[in-house]
């Protein structure tokens, strides 16, 4: 794999295959030796000392209402807070050299292993749709930070496990533990659940070298963007009522995260082509319908199933805005003169669009970090 960091120069994913056959060490003296702010980029302010928390099981109790503001959702954000989080802030800061952080970050996912931790139990969940659905999203959430992070630091020689062996077994069981929906027929693949845990065994099995692991996230990809209406929207995700807007950038997040992980094992999704398009339609859609709803609004009043509460003006719910477009620094960084590359600049150059300086659950880490390191280096496409 000589050629990766010519398919694949952002940061992370051209490293992400620690231990892996086709893994390329070549560049990483110039990653830490570019004179890029890696200590600025890589640094995380936290306060919090962060225990080396663990469960033996994640989602435990089984619920039968839609996570909200409710119990539900408690146990479903508890090990991201708890355990895929401070990883990640741990494994960020290790990046931008606290050696302290990388010790502590081995040492936490090690103890995960060897406690077999965070065990998914499917039978038990299996009775209630909703349980499983809310148990696998969170099982996702929080493995994927510890597979990304694990690999890059393990790559940059960083980081040793006292059983690397045992740490990605470990990975590969949860991942299996937490996939949604492994029988589901190829045409519903395009759905925000099943591209999460494509996603997440994606990052693992590029980890831990299991390429059996990958096959199904590139045929979520394709089949999302086969199923992309003309005007650049997924249907499965307009539908969502006030959460509609939400969930489009929910599924462009997956998307661009498995387009990016597809490319350190020379797999170029950004190229493929549907039907109506590719990614780059659905981004300018998503975009549109962020200044002006009435382009969703149709779409929206289906009212499948949202996760946001109901807008006293009737409009789209936009917290997802302040933690949610990680996506944007790989994606402006890969393509700086696509139109929607140079909009997403100008928005966030006007304020409207939070500067990805911030954990976001869906890629898996600190943005700016992972891919942003590179992004003066990296070898960009024009559309």
């Amino acid at each position: 794999m000589g050629s990766m960091l010519k398919l694949f120069p952002s940061l992370v994913l051209a490293v992400l295959l620690g231990g892996a056959p086709f893994a390329s060490a070549r560049g990483l003296v110039d990653l830490f030796h570019s004179g890029t702010n890696v200590e600025q980029r890589c640094f995380v302010s936290s306060q919090a000392v962060h225990e080396q928390v663990v469960f033996d099981e994640i989602f435990s109790i089984v619920i039968h209402e839609t996570p909200g503001r409710n119990f539900g959702s408690e146990q479903l954000f508890r090990p991201i807070r708890a355990i895929g989080e401070p990883l990640a802030q741990l494994g960020t800061n290790c990046l931008g050299g606290n050696k302290a952080s990388c010790v502590h970050f081995a040492n936490w996912v090690q103890k995960l292993a060897d406690a077999d931790a965070l065990k998914f139990d499917r039978k038990k969940h299996k009775a209630s749709p909703v349980s499983f659905v809310a148990g696998t999203l969170s099982g996702n959430l929080t493995l994927r930070p510890i597979a990304i992070y694990s690999s890059l630091l393990l790559e940059n020689g960083l980081i040793a496990f006292q059983d690397k062996g045992a740490v990605f077994d470990w990975m590969l069981r949860r991942a299996q533990d937490y996939e949604h929906a492994p029988r589901i027929e190829r045409s519903r693949l395009a759905q925000n659940l099943v591209l999460n845990s494509g996603a997440t065994q994606l990052a693992v099995g590029i980890a831990t070298s299991s390429m059996s692991m990958t096959e199904r996230a590139v045929a979520i990809y394709r089949t999302y963007i086969d199923t992309m209406r003309p005007d650049g929207s997924f249907p499965e995700e307009v539908k969502r009522g006030q959460s509609a807007l939400k969930y489009s950038n929910m599924a462009i997040a997956g998307l661009v995260l498995v387009a990016e992980l597809g490319t350190t094992i020379e797999l170029d999704l950004y190229s493929y082509r549907g039907p109506n398009g590719d990614i780059h339609r659905a981004i300018s859609f998503l975009l549109d319908a962020l200044d002006n709803e009435q382009l969703i609004k149709g779409y929206a009043e289906a009212g499948v199933s949202p996760t946001d509460p109901v807008q006293p003006d009737g409009s789209q719910a936009r917290a997802f805005l302040r933690s949610q477009l990680g996506w944007v620094v790989p994606y402006a960084s890969r393509f700086p003169k696509a139109e929607s590359a140079v909009r997403i600049r100008g928005l966030m150059g006007h304020g409207e669009f939070r500067t990805p300086a911030y954990f976001d659950e869906n890629v898996g880490g600190y943005a700016e970090c992972i891919w942003g390191l590179m992004g003066d280096r990296n070898e960009p496409r024009t559309r």
